[in-house]
């Protein structure tokens, strides 16, 4: 029983580490396409 909960909480940990830095990524992406728009005008 506790082997499962483990593996889940494991699961969630993952999940939201990959989440967090998926989120980060497309942040930077959208500033930096920002950025590249107000160079061209």
């Amino acid at each position: 029983m506790s082997g499962s909960e483990n593996a889940a909480e494991d699961f969630w940990i993952l999940f939201f580490k990959r989440f967090k830095k998926h989120t980060l990524f497309t942040t930077n992406s959208t500033t930096f396409a920002i950025k590249r728009l107000k160079n061209l005008f």
